[in-house]
Formats: C-alpha cells, structure tokens, sequence
C-alpha cells in the first residue's frame, strides 16, 4: 500500500484491524492527530460489533475529524442505539421499506442509469435525438406523470411516423395485453406509460394490488426506460426501473 499510494489515494476500502494495522506502519499518513479523511462508510457495521470489532471501530474513529461524513450500513432489526456512537451529530436514517414480507429489491447490478440535464421544452429534442441516431433504437418504454403528457408524446411521435402506444394504472387492465404483446413483437418502438395513479404519499408504489400494476410486470423485452418526467420519489423511481426495467 505504502509503495502504491506515492499520491494519497481516493479510496482507501479495508477491514477495521488491517486499516488498524497500516496506520501504526506509517502506510497511511496522520497529520495533525487525524487520518485525511472526507467520508468514512462502515458496511455490516452490525456484523463488524458481533464479531469483536468494537475496539478497531472505535481506534479508527479516534482518528477521524468531527467533521467527516459517516455512513454506516445495518441490516439488523435490533436497537441502533449502540450504533449511533459511531456518529458525531443526530443520524438521518434510511430504512428500506417492506412490501408484504418480501423486501422490495434495489436497482439490479445490470441496469446501467444515466442523467440528462436540459430544459422542459428541450426534452422532446433530446428524446427524439436519441433515437434518430440510434443510441435508442427499439422496445423503449417511457414514463410521463400524466396521462396528457403520454397522449402529448404519442401525437409528437406520429409527426415523424414513428409508432407508440399508451397504457396507464387507470386503464382497463384488459386492453393491456394487446398492446404488450405487439412491443413484444416489435410492432411499435415506444410505449408509453404512466403511473399517475400511483400518489404521492403512498408507502411504497410496488405494494399497489396485481390487478392495477400486473401489466407492468409482464413488459418483456425493455431495453430502455425512460423518465420523460422523474417521478415525484425515489420509491417511485425505484419501482419504474427495477420493477419494470429489468
């Protein structure tokens, strides 16, 4: 590490006694009394107390500024209160929520995101951009937050004879599969959807019954999915590329 690190490194990932260990070997500096530290991120802290490593933990925290962002991962039920030691102020704390008994999934490893920022009334430009040079090319699925937003973009579609479809929460679920079955098929390249029925202070969008959300999860074949509109939550977010996207 000494040998590799001539220019402190970005991350440094370790177990608590080999980061112990190559501290009091000089291989990684202390100046001023204190590691040169922005974030420390402990995972399975939990795991980490239960297997003896209380007095690692807090050597190393001895040597961290008050300053420097902590961010512990548990994944216990149990008290957290021994946990909070390990934090200098009051700790905001994120819990992934349940739906029935089943923990709802994160983004899968194999769904890659990305982040365009432009202006309301660059987006169609953008969109339709993308899929005239190909970047987005077929089985496209795009989300909008209302039901006019996804009429709006089918009729912009059309000017150019590109074919898209709309399905929504609110529609009867049994003119859904028709249309699943032509994207599946290749029939049209975008289909547009949206999830305006899902409100915003509800628990978590994927706890919605079957029968109104049960379409979503028989579209096969997606290749991209697109925000048009983000969703008001990250739950919200969450359901759209993970639930539908994978």
């Amino acid at each position: 590490l000494k040998v590799e690190s001539s220019e402190y490194p970005d991350f440094i990932i370790s177990t608590p006694d080999c980061l112990i260990s190559c501290i009091k070997n000089n291989n990684i500096p202390i100046e001023n009394g204190y590691i040169r530290l922005l974030k420390l991120i402990i995972d399975d802290v939990d795991q980490m107390l239960l297997h003896g490593n209380e007095g690692h933990l807090n050597g190393i925290l001895r040597l961290v500024r008050k300053n420097c962002q902590r961010i512990s991962f548990f994944n216990g039920n149990g008290d957290l209160n021994p946990l909070k030691k390990f934090v200098t102020s009051t700790p905001y704390i994120v819990t992934l929520l349940e739906s029935g008994s089943t923990k709802v999934e994160i983004i899968p490893y194999n769904v890659s995101q990305y982040y365009i920022s432009c202006v309301e009334d660059d987006k169609l430009c953008v969109l339709f951009r993308l899929w005239w040079t190909k970047i987005l090319f077929e089985n496209i699925v795009v989300f909008t937050n209302a039901m006019g937003r996804s009429y709006w973009l089918k009729h912009f579609f059309e000017q150019f004879g590109v074919k898209s479809e709309v399905i929504s929460l609110g529609s009867p679920s049994t003119s859904h599969q028709k249309i699943l079955d032509d994207f599946k098929d290749n029939l049209f390249t975008f289909l547009i959807v949206t999830d305006d029925k899902i409100e915003s202070n509800e628990v978590f969008p994927v706890a919605i019954s079957d029968s109104e959300s049960g379409f979503l999860q028989r579209i096969e074949n997606v290749k991209y999915v697109i925000n048009f509109d983000m969703p008001d939550t990250v739950s919200g977010y969450v359901f759209r590329i993970n639930r539908n996207g994978k």
